[in-house]
């Protein structure tokens, strides 16, 4: 009866599945990292990476001229 039994560890996974998630957390981290470039956060802390920057005020951004490139 136990040769009946499929075991969790027995399931094989393919290269499609590896790269998947591979691909997935990809694109996650880089939306993280998306986000934190765009914040208007002076200090931002998550798990091990810490930034303290200077961030420049919104009055100051058309002083400045600086363009911001939509990705879409």
């Amino acid at each position: 009866m136990s040769e009946n039994i499929t075991k969790v560890n027995e399931m094989p996974v393919s290269e499609g599945f590896i790269l998947a998630i591979i691909g997935i957390a990809s694109g996650l981290c880089g939306a993280f990292l998306s986000f934190m470039l765009k914040s208007r956060c002076a200090k931002i802390k998550c798990c091990c990476v810490e930034c303290e920057r200077n961030v420049i005020e919104a009055k100051d951004l058309e002083i400045a001229d600086v363009k911001v490139k939509n990705v879409n």
